[in-house]
């Protein structure tokens, strides 16, 4: 038994023994983890490498060209990659400024020394042109997307120490967009959307107010056909070139002559009414024709006849339909005024008596006012008399009766005269011309005011507010107003 006890303590001490001597030859600290909490404290110093790179832009009016200035705010998150692995956490602007030290806490990835590393803001899923409003302002808060890539130099205490500091680099271009009318090339087009294709892609800026000056933050591209939409009031002007370039991380001011879309009843000619506002006319006189309203196909069609589906003369404010009304009493017609601008959509209206007359002898038109100046009367086109309105921005010749295609492609209004109506029956159409305006004669309530022209035996007689009795059908010729 005793040497049983004594058999087992030599055991024992003998185990002791290799146990100690394996201990001693184990490195345990060689198998932990260079950073055993898996976090990494980033501190780099950041620069920036053209014009806009950061979320604070101002512009620099001094220089030429002008120049975008950007500076770190320390509400800012700089997201850290390894290849395509985001890391936990973010780095954040220590202080605000051209210059910043970003510093915070990583995770989720491995880090050592000679790694790569991409810093971005935001994340790729984050980046979006989506809800841009055409300022600064708006592109420094939510549109202003930069990287750098920076190298480790070494990882010590879960502190990464970059070899180089972190230039970012703007990841879009940023256009200072200037809207102006191609058709003066000095009126600027106040809109109220602008949209950008690069030939790919839409990106659609929408301003808090209407302007001309549109900021927008656009990826860049080379050697592109860019197409330019914009929305002004209720016209759409465009405008399209082909192989255009912007480079990310530069900043451009363009001035842009956009051309109008023309409605497909609309004139191009722009004509004023009064000192601030300007119009174009519709392509024809107004009709109702076939159970609908409509214009005429040319400026010189009209109506000879009366029908109930053929009537192009129309009583001014009456009790019934637009004017189609036949009675010749004079108290069927002393409703509110009518304005037959809301049978063919928004935007179309009639002239006041005011404005008519301002047409006719207030403009100044090739050097001169009134008659032979901004209009002539007894014109022919196709055989019809009338008059000839020339546009504010017109420089030639008079019409004298030939080529009118080219007076019209130039933007001149010619209004035919397409004679009168008294009940169902249509008078003097060739001779006589009258065209309604807005305006009612508030000592007669049954008179209101119309351009009256008329052409009898070699004379001419004419007047741009006469008085008329509101039973009277007379021609209607709309207009929109040019924003």
């Amino acid at each position: 038994m005793k040497k049983n006890i004594l058999s087992m303590a030599a055991l024992l001490i003998a185990s002791a023994a290799v146990f100690t001597a394996c201990s001693s030859d184990d490195n345990i600290t060689s198998e932990q983890p260079a950073n055993p909490t898996g976090k990494y404290i980033m501190t780099v110093q950041a620069s920036k490498d053209g014009d806009a790179t950061t979320r604070a832009l101002t512009l620099d009016e001094t220089t030429s060209p002008h120049k975008l200035n950007a500076t770190w705010a320390t509400t800012e998150n700089v997201y850290v990659k390894k290849g395509d692995n985001w890391a936990t956490g973010s780095l954040q602007p220590q202080t605000a400024g051209e210059t910043a030290t970003l510093k915070g806490t990583l995770s989720g990835i491995e880090i050592n020394a000679s790694d790569v590393l991409t810093l971005q803001f935001p994340k790729d899923g984050d980046i979006s042109y989506d809800g841009q409003v055409g300022t600064l302002e708006d592109i420094a808060a939510n549109f202003d997307y930069a990287t750098a890539t920076v190298t480790v130099a070494s990882v010590s205490d879960g502190n990464i120490t970059t070899a180089a500091d972190a230039n970012f680099a703007n990841q879009q271009a940023i256009v200072k967009f200037t809207l102006i009318d191609k058709a003066d090339g000095t009126t600027s087009l106040s809109a109220s959307q602008l949209v950008i294709n690069d030939g790919t892609t839409d990106y659609t800026i929408n301003p808090a107010s209407e302007t001309s000056e549109i900021y927008a933050a656009i990826p860049g591209f080379s050697g592109q056909t860019v197409r330019l939409t914009a929305t002004v009031g209720n016209n759409t002007y465009t405008y399209e070139k082909t192989g255009v370039s912007f480079t990310n991380g530069q900043y451009y001011e363009i001035t842009v002559k956009m051309t109008e879309v023309l409605k497909p009843d609309l004139l191009s000619g722009v004509f004023s009414v009064n000192s601030t506002k300007k119009v174009k006319f519709s392509k024809g006189n107004l009709r109702y024709a076939s159970g609908a309203w409509s214009f005429f196909n040319n400026q010189y069609d009209y109506y000879t006849s009366y029908s109930e589906d053929a009537c192009d003369k129309f009583g001014w404010s009456t009790s019934t339909t637009y004017g189609k009304n036949t009675s010749t009493s004079k108290y069927a017609y002393t409703g509110n005024f009518k304005d037959w601008g809301a049978t063919m959509g928004a935007g179309w209206f009639t002239l006041s008596s005011a404005e008519w007359t301002y047409l006719f002898n207030t403009r100044t038109v090739n050097g001169g006012t009134g008659s032979g100046k901004s209009y002539t009367l007894g014109q022919s086109v196709n055989g019809k008399l009338g008059v000839v309105i020339y546009p504010d921005n017109y420089t030639g010749e008079v019409y004298s009766g030939s080529d009118w295609a080219t007076f019209e492609s130039a933007g001149c209004v010619f209004l035919p005269a397409a004679g009168y109506r008294y009940g169902s029956g249509v008078s003097n159409a060739g001779t006589y011309g009258g065209y309604w305006s807005a305006t009612p004669n508030n000592d007669d309530k049954y008179h209101a005011y119309y351009v009256y022209f008329n052409y009898y035996s070699s004379s001419l007689s004419f007047s741009p507010a006469e008085n008329y009795w509101r039973y009277y059908g007379c021609s209607i010729r709309l207009v929109r107003q040019v924003e």
